[in-house]
This record gives structure tokens, C-alpha cells and sequence, in this order.
């Protein structure tokens, strides 16, 4: 079975769609007097589109549902990162994460005051 990346797994469309953004021809929309109101659609709903230029209204529309996701997929990954991070430092000097966490409890009371 082939793996997908995860957000093939919300849409079997997602290569065609994602070609559309390189295949966008942005700079010449802009030459035509691209829209710089963006539009929403998918809002609530699954993901049916990634983002595109509106021919008729030279308008961008772009996927709330695939914003959301896009987010929720950085998110996860910077705190992946920020976690391995943490625990070669807690390696580097000898102490537990419970010892990290305790001590970065007490700078950020600190800092409040």
C-alpha cells in the first residue's frame, strides 16, 4: 500500500489541486489588477480546493479547511521540533524534563512581575 501524506488522505485530488497554485500565473494577474480581497470558501467543510485565481473577478479564493489544516500540521511540527530541542538540552545538562518544566514555570511567573 502506498503512503500518503496526510493531507492526501483528506483529498485524493491533492496533486491536481496543489498544481493549480504553481500554474496560478500570479505575476500576470497581478499586471491585470489582481484583487487583494481574498475569499474563503470551505468554511466548516472538508477541503474541496486548495487556492486559486478567479478568472472572472481576477479574485484569490482560498480554502479555509486546508488553512486550518495547513496550521494544525505547522503547529504540530514546530512543538516536534521544540520537544527534541528540549530534550538534548535536559540531556546537555543533566536534567529531567520534569526539572526543565518546573524551571521554566518559575522564569515565566517571574517575567509577570
Amino acid at each position: 500500500m502506498q503512503s500518503l501524506f496526510p493531507v492526501q488522505a483528506l483529498n485524493r485530488n491533492i496533486t491536481e489541486i496543489l498544481k493549480k497554485i504553481t500554474s496560478a500565473d500570479i505575476l500576470g494577474n497581478v499586471n491585470k489588477g489582481l484583487n487583494n480581497n481574498i475569499s474563503f470558501i470551505d468554511v466548516g467543510k472538508a477541503i474541496s480546493n486548495v487556492a486559486e485565481i478567479n478568472p472572472i473577478n481576477n479574485k484569490v479564493i482560498i480554502s479555509a479547511a486546508y488553512c486550518q489544516y495547513f496550521w494544525l500540521m505547522c503547529s504540530i511540527t514546530i512543538m516536534e521540533i521544540d520537544r527534541e530541542v528540549i530534550i538534548k538540552a535536559c540531556e546537555q545538562y543533566r536534567i529531567s524534563l520534569a526539572q526543565f518544566i518546573e524551571g521554566t514555570i518559575l522564569i515565566v511567573n517571574k517575567s509577570k512581575k
